[in-house]
């Protein structure tokens, strides 16, 4: 991935950055990065479950209004 794409997603951005540009990356902020990205990707998916049960709620109410 890019350097100025990791950067500007990463909360911890500046750090990464800095230590990408001497080519040296502690794994504490690794692990933290990795950690970011996980917890991302997981209210990510629980978004699109209430979404997907909103829609389903939805489309129950209408049919029983028919």
């Amino acid at each position: 991935m890019h350097l100025r794409r990791l950067f500007r997603m990463h909360k911890y951005g500046r750090i990464f950055y800095m230590l990408n540009c001497c080519h040296y990356v502690s794994e504490e902020v690794q692990r933290k990065h990795a950690d970011y990205k996980n917890e991302m990707r997981k209210k990510e998916k629980q978004e699109k479950k209430e979404e997907q049960e909103k829609k389903e709620e939805q489309e129950k109410k209408e049919e029983h209004e028919k």
